[in-house]
């Protein structure tokens, strides 16, 4: 592939003029509400009309949560149509389970497998969205605003994020959980209608052989091809290690919190409030940083906030007035730095990757970034137990400084503006 760099174009606010991206916008912002509503929601409803306990939760928790392990295939799926009527279909399709829900209560036949069930497809059908969504994004926006155009739809995932559990609740206290369920299925119509209207051209996917040894062939292509990019490859590597190594913190953090720091139980929830405005703020000023440090310098910036922000953790001493607000403030600057990164990463790759390859590698590069995470769980609670849990969270915290590493002794630290895609796709 080439490693020229376009001429450099200005970051506007054109994609506020582009009449299909604000569709795309509009129907992702009302998806990304419904999503965040649900995860209050949805709980509550279990527990107050189904009378789940923990277990219960924990068993609708996992099947909401699996389908992340999908992101492999559906990005061979999404390379072999066309991306506007998979998005629609995907969440008109979620709209109809998450209706079904309240008369289910009304009949009284819903339990919690059938409830787990319903969650689990529309976490498969949400996977299947956003690989499409991500792959269908740069046809709409162009080269020139791909990193404006995503920051733009993680600002509305970030304001979702922040507002969403709250309204969540509100709606519970106010209307009960199956009619809140009920307005959630309803805002997903909205966004099926919504992204219906999307008017783009979509040329038709080459067509592909059929079966079980043609997705392997097109499975592979695409692993292939992130493993060969010299700047794909060491960021999926940095990524992947990122994410063990927060998976590790992760596990650890409440256990933390509560036996080391002393801190109340009713406060472990205080100390993430600023993730979710740390997160807005990122999206916001990802386009800015990639203007003044580059795509790389950008990338790199947000790998190194989130490691040294998550110092901050194991660095808190057991004093309340202390601790605190070092770990608000640590959940902030992790969330700017991780909104940064992810963003621009992901216009690097969007930018990089030719057009019959973005599902596929879009869903590996995700597979890849995330299928780390379990056994990083799985580390920290093991060496938490060997070495006790402040020294476990330095080695995870030293684990992180291996990312930006990664990508300063690779070919992507030169990346400061998009390169050309390889239409062949051979990197």
């Amino acid at each position: 592939m080439t490693t020229q760099t376009t001429r450099r174009r200005p970051f506007s606010a054109g994609v506020w003029r582009n009449r299909n991206f604000v569709l795309l916008w509009t129907g992702q912002t009302f998806s990304q509400f419904g999503a965040y509503v649900s995860t209050v929601v949805i709980p509550l409803l279990a527990i107050q009309t189904l009378h789940a306990g923990a277990t219960d939760l924990g068993v609708i928790g996992l099947m909401s949560k699996l389908p992340a392990l999908l992101y492999i295939v559906a990005g061979v799926w999404v390379d072999r149509v066309r991306k506007r009527p998979l998005l629609v279909g995907a969440t008109a399709v979620r709209a109809v389970l998450l209706l079904l829900i309240p008369l289910e209560v009304l009949f009284g036949v819903l339990t919690v497998g059938l409830l787990s069930a319903t969650l689990f497809v529309s976490a498969v059908l949400t996977v299947w969205f956003d690989t499409a969504y991500m792959s269908y994004l740069p046809a709409l926006v162009g080269r020139e605003h791909l990193v404006e155009g995503n920051s733009r739809m993680e600002s509305a995932r970030a304001t979702a994020q922040v507002t969403g559990p709250s309204i969540g609740g509100l709606l519970v206290q106010a209307v009960t959980a199956p009619v809140a369920v009920l307005l959630d299925g309803l805002a997903l119509l909205g966004s099926a209608a919504t992204l219906s209207r999307i008017k783009h051209e979509e040329a038709k996917p080459t067509p592909r052989p059929r079966g079980v040894r043609a997705i392997r062939d097109d499975l592979a292509e695409g692993l292939r091809f992130l493993a060969r990019h010299p700047v794909l490859r060491p960021l999926a590597a940095a990524i992947a290690i990122n994410n063990f190594a927060w998976a590790a913190e992760l596990t650890l953090y409440v256990i933390y919190l509560v036996d080391t720091l002393h801190l109340p139980a009713s406060l472990v929830g205080l100390t993430l409030i600023g993730s979710g405005p740390g997160a807005l703020v990122g999206s916001l000023l990802a386009a800015a940083t990639a203007r003044r440090l580059g795509l790389a310098g950008a990338i790199t910036g947000g790998l190194t906030l989130f490691f040294l922000a998550t110092l901050l953790i194991p660095l808190a001493p057991p004093a309340l007035d202390a601790a605190l607000p070092m770990l608000i403030a640590a959940g902030f600057l992790m969330s700017v730095g991780g909104q940064v990164c992810a963003i621009n990463v992901l216009s690097l790759r969007q930018g990089v990757t030719p057009d019959h390859l973005h599902g596929r590698v879009n869903g590996s590069f995700r597979f890849l970034s995330l299928g780390l995470a379990p056994l990083g769980a799985l580390a920290g609670g093991l060496l938490g137990s060997w070495l006790g849990t402040r020294a476990a969270l330095y080695l995870a915290v030293a684990a992180m400084a291996l990312g930006p590493i990664a990508v300063q002794c690779s070919a992507a630290r030169r990346m400061r503006t998009l390169p050309e895609a390889d239409p062949e796709g051979a990197a």
